[in-house]
């Protein structure tokens, strides 16, 4: 073991090149994981919005015409 430590020791450990190599795979990497991962969440989450009405609710209450008009 103690020959390739030397020879790490010769070569050099970490250049330019392993840190472009490192950080130009891991940086596109994670960018497209974030998006993966974060992607449910954006597809899924169904805000707690309607539309107001465009009628007047004509005596009615605001949860009767919801419950009414907002398909489930």
């Amino acid at each position: 073991m103690e020959e390739f430590d030397d020879l790490l020791d010769f070569v050099g450990s970490s250049g330019r090149y392993q840190r472009f190599l490192l950080y130009g795979s891991l940086v596109p990497i994670s960018f497209i994981l974030a998006l993966l991962s974060f992607s449910s969440i954006f597809t899924l989450f169904i805000p707690d919005h309607f539309c107001s009405p465009e009628i007047s609710l004509e005596g009615r209450a605001l949860e009767d015409w919801k419950l009414s008009n907002i398909p489930k």
